[in-house]
C-alpha cells in the first residue's frame, strides 16, 4: 500500500478547484491532514502550493500514476481536524476556492514567499560574454556570492530578462530559498547552570568564590532567585554590563540561551476586581437566565444604551473561563478594541489575545500562537477573530451584532455571526448576540423562538436616557441660511461648553465638499476611474474619489473646457470643522474619520485625547456612534440624518434608526444627564419618530410588516451575483449569459427550489477601479441544494467564458446591492 495525500490547491480557479490526490514519497508518508506542502502542478509541473486535507492508503498501481509531493512546508499540521471542516463548510457556504478559505484560519505571518537567488557558474570566462552579460558576472564575483534577482538586475543595471537568458546559457546558477514572511522574535535569556540548578533545587543556599565581585555576585543571584531572566532585564536590574555578563559565563555558573518572545499588542497596567462589582438585579436575571440555557444555545441579549450589556459579558466570561474553557468576544470596528482591551485585560490580565487587521503582521501572528499554545482563552477581536484557534471554547458574545462590518465584502465573503454560530454548535458553546438596535433578522428570529431572548430595559446605576429634539433644517435655515449647523444645535454647544461638558457631533461624509461643479459648463467632476463625483479635500487641497482613492489638485481646470473656477456643493466633515471653528472659535474641535485615523494606533491616540479632556467637540462619521463610553459626554448631535434613507437596497430604515439610536446612546452615560440633537430636512419620515423616543419595538413592528409584503429577509433569503468586466459590453452581456445559464439550470435540474431573480441590472456604481460591474439579484431559500446549483452557475459560467478579464461572483445576504 501507497500512502495518499488529497491536497487543496493555492490560486485555483473556481472551474479547476477540487481536491486532487498525490502520492506520499517515503521521506514524507508522515505528512497528515492541515500540513502544507509544495506540489508540482499542470503539463509544465509549476511549483503550486497547497494544504494536505486528507490521507489515506491506496493500491501500489495506483499511486504510481500519480505525481509525488515535492517537499513540506511544515513540520507539524497548521490546522486541527475541526478548523479542516469549518474550511469546508465555508467554501460550501461563500463559494470561494478551498485554499481562500483554509487561508482565513492562520496568520498571513505564515506564509512562506519563495526567494530566487543567482550566483556564477564555475569557470565562466568573461571574454566570452557581452559588456551587460559581464556586468552581471562582475558584480556577483565568484561563486560563493549569491544575489536575489530583482536585487542582481537593479545593481548591474540589465534588464531582469537577462538574467533568465544567462541562466540558459549556463553562466548562471539558481537556488530558490523559502522565507517565512514574518520571523520569530528571540530574546537572550540567561539561566543557572546545571550544577547551581542542582544545587538550588536541594535547598542549598547560593554559594560563590570569595573573590567574586559584587556586579557578578548580583547577576548570578538575581537568576538564582527569580529564575531564566532575559539578559536586557538582568542588565536593567543589577546595572552589571555586557562584560560582567560575559564574565559569568565564562565561569560556568550561568548560561546563555535563546527563547521566543512574543510581540504584544497592547501593554495595560489597569486592573479590575470583577468580583467586587455586583451587577444590579436586572443585569442579574439576565446573566442568570443565560447561565441556565442549555449548552450550545443561541440567544439575543436586547438592552438599550448604557443598559450594562458589557457588564454581563464580563461576568459570563469570568463564569466561562472558571469552567475551563475559553471565550471569544467579537467586535465590528477596530476602534473599539482599545476600550475593550483595556476593560479585559484589567480582568483577566495576560489571559486576553487580540486580534484585528490594524495590528502589525508580527504581533498578529504572536497572539496568534499564544492563542494556539493556549496561554490566552480570551480572544478580543474584530471579523477576522472569530477564526482564531481556540480550544474548548465555552462561549462567543458578538456585540453591536447589527453592523455589516461583520460581513467580508471580498472574497471569502463570510458572515462572522453565522461562522460564530457554527463554530458554537461544535464547541456546546453559548452563543449571544447583542445590541441595542438588533437586526431585523436577529431580533425576528428571537421572536419567533429560534434565539432565547433577554432585554435589559434600564440603563445601568443613575444614568437615564437623553432627552431627543428633532430639528427642522428647513425652518432653522431661515434664522442661518448658509450652515450645516442650525442654531438650535449652536446653542446647545455653546452651553454644553459653557458647563465644562463635551459634545460628539455625527455627519456621515468625510470631505469638505461632496459635489465639485464647472463654473463655465457646469460639468461635476468625476473620477476617470469610477462612475462617482469626486469629493473636495479642504486638508490636501486635493479632489478625491471615495471609491478607487485616485485624486488631483483641486485647480487643475475642468477637463471639458478648461476653466479654473468651480463651485462647490454639499457638506463633509471637513467642512463642518471650518465652520465650529468660525463660530465658535473657543471650541477645542477633534475631527476623527478615514482621513485622520489612518495611521496605526491613530484611534486610540484621538480617542485616548477626547477621554482626557483635552478637545471639547468630538467630530466624525459613524465610527464615533458606536460603543463609546465617555462620562463627560452631555451633548450628541446629528447632521444630514436623512442622508442614509436614500440608498437602494432594503436596509436602508433599518441603517438609519441603528445609527441615530447609537449615537445618541453616546451621551448622557454617566452622573450627568444628556441631550440628543437630531438634524433633518425630513422631519415627517416615519424613522425619525421612532429614533426621537428611541422606541426599536415600534420601529421593528413597522419594519417587519414592511419587509413581510415585499418578501424581504428574514421572509427570504437574497442572492446577489455580481459580474465585472473591462468594458460596459461585456458586463451586460457577462450578466445577460448568467441569467441564461441560471434559468436553464432551474428549468432541467432545479424546479423545485423557490426562487424570484431581479436583473439585470447596472450595479449602483456601474464603474469602480476601472471595471464595470452588472447584477443579478435573486431571492431564495440558502439551502445546500441551492447553494449547489449556484455553484455549478459559476463554475460553468468561468469555464464557458473562457476569459480571465470577466469574472462573476456570488453572495448570500449581503450588506450592501454591489
Amino acid at each position: 500500500m501507497e500512502r495518499i495525500a488529497r491536497v487543496a490547491l493555492a490560486d485555483a480557479l473556481i472551474q479547476y478547484d477540487k481536491l486532487y490526490d498525490y502520492r506520499l514519497p517515503g521521506e514524507l508518508s508522515w505528512l497528515s491532514p492541515g500540513c502544507r506542502v509544495i506540489l508540482p502542478f499542470g503539463p509544465g509541473n509549476k511549483p503550486r502550493r497547497g494544504m494536505v486535507m486528507e490521507v489515506f492508503d491506496g493500491k501500489e498501481e495506483e499511486a504510481l500514476k500519480l505525481k509525488a509531493v515535492s517537499e513540506a512546508v511544515d513540520t507539524a499540521p497548521l490546522l486541527t481536524a475541526d478548523q479542516l471542516e469549518l474550511a469546508a463548510w465555508i467554501r460550501a457556504q461563500t463559494f470561494c476556492s478551498w485554499y481562500d478559505a483554509l487561508s482565513l484560519l492562520y496568520p498571513t505571518g505564515l506564509e512562506y514567499r519563495r526567494i530566487l537567488r543567482y550566483h556564477l557558474a564555475d569557470g565562466v570566462n568573461l571574454s566570452d560574454l557581452s559588456p551587460d552579460e559581464r556586468r552581471v558576472a562582475e558584480v556577483l564575483e565568484s561563486p560563493e556570492k549569491a544575489m536575489e534577482s530583482g536585487k542582481l538586475a537593479k545593481t548591474a543595471g540589465v534588464d531582469p530578462a537577462l538574467l533568465a537568458e544567462l541562466e540558459r546559457k549556463g553562466v548562471l546558477i539558481t537556488e530558490e530559498r523559502k522565507v517565512r514572511k514574518v520571523s520569530d522574535t528571540r530574546v537572550r535569556m540567561l539561566r543557572l547552570s546545571p550544577q547551581l540548578q542542582e544545587s538550588r533545587d536541594m535547598g542549598a543556599d547560593l554559594s560563590l568564590p570569595p573573590k567574586t565581585t559584587a556586579k557578578q555576585a548580583d547577576l548570578v543571584r538575581l537568576i538564582w532567585e527569580n529564575g531564566p531572566t532575559a539578559i536586557r532585564e538582568a542588565i536593567y536590574y543589577t546595572g552589571a554590563g555586557l562584560a560582567v555578563v560575559n564574565r559569568v559565563l565564562q565561569k560556568g555558573w550561568l548560561e546563555c540561551y535563546e527563547e521566543e518572545a512574543y510581540r504584544q499588542a497592547y501593554q495595560t497596567s489597569e486592573h479590575m476586581d470583577l468580583d467586587a462589582i455586583r451587577l444590579s438585579e436586572e443585569q442579574q436575571a439576565v446573566f442568570d437566565g443565560l447561565c441556565k440555557l442549555s449548552p450550545g444555545s443561541g440567544a439575543l441579549l436586547y438592552g438599550i444604551t448604557g443598559s450594562g450589556k458589557t457588564m454581563v459579558v464580563l461576568k459570563l466570561v469570568q463564569k466561562t473561563l472558571a469552567e475551563g474553557r475559553s471565550a471569544m468576544v467579537l467586535l465590528p470596528e477596530i476602534l473599539l478594541t482599545p476600550q475593550f482591551v483595556r476593560l479585559f485585560s484589567g480582568c483577566f490580565g495576560s489571559r486576553v489575545a487580540v486580534l484585528h487587521s490594524g495590528l502589525s503582521m508580527g504581533v498578529r501572528l504572536d497572539e496568534w500562537k499564544r492563542i494556539r499554545a493556549g496561554e490566552a482563552d480570551v480572544v478580543v477581536g474584530t471579523r477576522s477573530a472569530v477564526f482564531a484557534p481556540l480550544k474548548n471554547i465555552g462561549l462567543i458574545a458578538v456585540d453591536e451584532e447589527q453592523e455589516g462590518a461583520y460581513k467580508s465584502e471580498q472574497s471569502p465573503r463570510y458572515d462572522a455571526r453565522m461562522v460564530a454560530a457554527w463554530i458554537a454548535k461544535r464547541h456546546n458553546a453559548l452563543y449571544l448576540r447583542m445590541s441595542a438596535t438588533p437586526s431585523i433578522t436577529a431580533y425576528h428570529a428571537a421572536q419567533t423562538g429560534k434565539l432565547a431572548f433577554f432585554k435589559l430595559e434600564n440603563r445601568f446605576g443613575t444614568a437615564r436616557l437623553p432627552q431627543v429634539d428633532l430639528i427642522d433644517m428647513q425652518k432653522e435655515q431661515t434664522v442661518m441660511p448658509a450652515g450645516v449647523l442650525g442654531m438650535s444645535l449652536l446653542e446647545a454647544l455653546t452651553v454644553n461648553m459653557d458647563q465644562g461638558h463635551q459634545s460628539v457631533l455625527l455627519l456621515n461624509r468625510r470631505g469638505h465638499d461632496t459635489v465639485v461643479t464647472c463654473f463655465g459648463c457646469n460639468t461635476v467632476m468625476t473620477c476617470p476611474r469610477c462612475s462617482v463625483a469626486l469629493n473636495f479635500h479642504s486638508a490636501n487641497g486635493r479632489l478625491m474619489c471615495h471609491c478607487c482613492g485616485y485624486s488631483r489638485p483641486f485647480d487643475t481646470g475642468c477637463p471639458q473646457c478648461g476653466e479654473k473656477r468651480m463651485r462647490t456643493f454639499g457638506s463633509g466633515t471637513q467642512k463642518v470643522e471650518a465652520e465650529l471653528k468660525t463660530l465658535l472659535p473657543d471650541a477645542r474641535v477633534l475631527r476623527m474619520d478615514t482621513d485622520t485615523t489612518y495611521t496605526k494606533a491613530a484611534h486610540d491616540r484621538l480617542f485616548e485625547d477626547f477621554g482626557g479632556g483635552k478637545y471639547d467637540i468630538l467630530l466624525g462619521t459613524q465610527m464615533v456612534a458606536k460603543g463609546l463610553d465617555f462620562e463627560n459626554v452631555t451633548l450628541a448631535g446629528v447632521l444630514n440624518a436623512e442622508q442614509g434613507l436614500f440608498s437602494e437596497d432594503y436596509k436602508s430604515g433599518e441603517r438609519t434608526f441603528s445609527l441615530l439610536t447609537q449615537v445618541v446612546g453616546r451621551c448622557g452615560r454617566g452622573r450627568f444627564s444628556g441631550k440628543a440633537i437630531i438634524q433633518t430636512y425630513l422631519p415627517d419620515h416615519p424613522i425619525f419618530g421612532v429614533a426621537v423616543r428611541q422606541d426599536y419595538e415600534a420601529f421593528y413592528a413597522q419594519e417587519i410588516a414592511l419587509r413581510s409584503q415585499m418578501l424581504h429577509p428574514p421572509f427570504c433569503d437574497v442572492c446577489l451575483i455580481g459580474v465585472s468586466a473591462p468594458s460596459e459590453r461585456a458586463a451586460r452581456e457577462g450578466a445577460m449569459k448568467i441569467l441564461g445559464m441560471l434559468a436553464d439550470l432551474v428549468e432541467r435540474e432545479y424546479s423545485e427550489l423557490p426562487i424570484k431573480t431581479f436583473g439585470p441590472a447596472p450595479a449602483s456604481i456601474l464603474k469602480a477601479a476601472d471595471r464595470y460591474r452588472y447584477r443579478l439579484t435573486v431571492k431564495c431559500r440558502n439551502s445546500p441544494r441551492f447553494r449547489q446549483m449556484v455553484y455549478r452557475l459559476l463554475s460553468g459560467f468561468a469555464a464557458e467564458m473562457g476569459r480571465r478579464d470577466v469574472t462573476a461572483f456570488a453572495d448570500i445576504n449581503p450588506e450592501s446591492y454591489f
